[in-house]
């Protein structure tokens, strides 16, 4: 009996605890197409028939309709695209709302797509099929996100306040992007569109250590070159994972100074000279502030594209 109970109490508890839902990969991609359609299934109940007293009685032979409504998405991630369907079939199903042509927030887990949508609800999705992107649909998409980031903060000051605003997981998914897009717009040899990208990345970098600089919002009126080599050579030759804070943000805000002076002689090749040594501050600063392993062989190295 004592057994019999505990174990009854063992099983009322496990159903009474929280089922914690998977903490999935959350990754961000662009909704080309968002589309539905409505279709209607049928099926007839079997034909039961009795005799009873030479009395023949028969029952069933209806036909039941249901409705239903399949969604079909396609989504572009970096190298990837998604295309997954979901039908709806009952009345306590929600349908999604989504914005074509917006950027999304989706997670994969083999077959299944976990799509977030306008109101923040997550719909699942099965993927049926996969798709390798083109290098010029890849450098167009970097276009477009470039895009709606100078439209949504058309200012250095509003651009470098968002950055600042930026949670962990978001942080990194914008850094990891943007790695991205400038290496295909290096293979592309696309100087302009790598020269915004360099825009971000340098922005991040003395957004995200201004707290750690004061006099932070300064900008130096005049840059030595010969400091400049001398600062970019030290960065990139030497140990920076035992900088402090404060030494580690003074030395991303003298890079950037440098970038901004090298601006005023070459708009499309002014990140250059500082690309290397911004971008091994930057990869140090997220790491630090994330608590992501990031290696510097996520690094980009932009210097190429000069050659």
């Amino acid at each position: 009996m004592y057994r019999r109970t505990a174990v009854l109490i063992l099983v009322v508890l496990a159903l009474s605890l929280p089922i914690f839902a998977k903490d999935h990969f959350w990754r961000t991609g662009r909704l080309l197409s968002f589309t539905n359609e409505d279709w209607t299934s049928s099926a007839t109940s079997p034909v039961n028939c009795s005799t009873i007293g030479g009395v023949t009685n028969c029952s069933g032979g209806q036909t039941a309709n249901w409705n239903h409504v399949t969604y079909y998405v396609t989504i572009m991630e970096g190298s990837k695209s998604y295309y997954a369907t979901k039908t709806l079939s009952f009345r306590w199903q929600h349908s999604p709302r989504l914005t074509e042509n917006s950027r999304v927030k989706f997670a994969i887990d083999g077959d299944m797509l976990i799509l977030v949508d306008d109101d923040g609800h997550e719909f699942k999705m099965h993927v049926g099929k996969r798709r390798n992107n083109t290098i010029t649909e890849r450098v167009e998409e970097c276009r477009s996100t470039v895009q709606e980031i100078h439209q949504a903060y058309p200012d250095l000051p509003q651009l470098n306040t968002w950055l600042a605003s930026l949670a962990g997981p978001e942080l990194l998914n914008i850094h990891s992007h943007n790695l991205g897009c400038s290496a295909d717009c290096m293979q592309v040899r696309d100087m302009a569109l790598l020269s915004q990208l360099e825009v971000i990345r340098a922005e991040m970098l003395v957004a995200r250590t201004a707290k750690d600089r004061p006099g932070q919002q300064q900008v130096s009126q005049e840059v030595a070159v010969d400091g400049c080599k001398a600062l970019v050579s030290a960065v990139e030759g030497g140990p920076i994972k035992d900088m402090a804070q404060g030494q580690l943000a003074d030395s991303a805000r003298r890079l950037y100074d440098c970038a901004m002076d090298e601006y005023k002689h070459d708009e499309n090749k002014w990140f250059l000279p500082t690309a290397r040594a911004r971008e091994k501050l930057l990869v140090e600063v997220l790491a630090r502030q994330t608590g992501a392993p990031i290696g510097e062989h996520q690094q980009a190295q932009p210097s190429e594209a000069g050659k």
